[in-house]
């Protein structure tokens, strides 16, 4: 076991802000033409294969109120 202990390390998630910094005059354009710049309000949701019980059918149900409740600038 101790042979194994200098061979194991430990990676954190996340990012080192150090090094890497915001590009505020980064934009993306998606399909459709529809260009998306920094400060841009942006609602998503991510799970594998709309699997139910990962709660895809919550959010929906939650949209049109989540949609409501957002200040969207005209």
């Amino acid at each position: 076991m101790r042979e194994l202990k200098s061979k194991i390390g430990v990676v954190f998630d996340g990012i080192d802000a150090a090094k890497i910094s915001p590009d505020r005059q980064a934009q993306v354009t998606l399909p459709g033409g529809t260009v998306l710049k920094a400060g841009d309000q942006v609602i998503t949701f991510i799970n594998r294969n709309f699997e139910p019980y990962r709660g895809y059918h919550i959010f929906m149900r939650a949209l049109p109120k989540i949609l409501a409740d957002i200040p969207w600038p005209m």
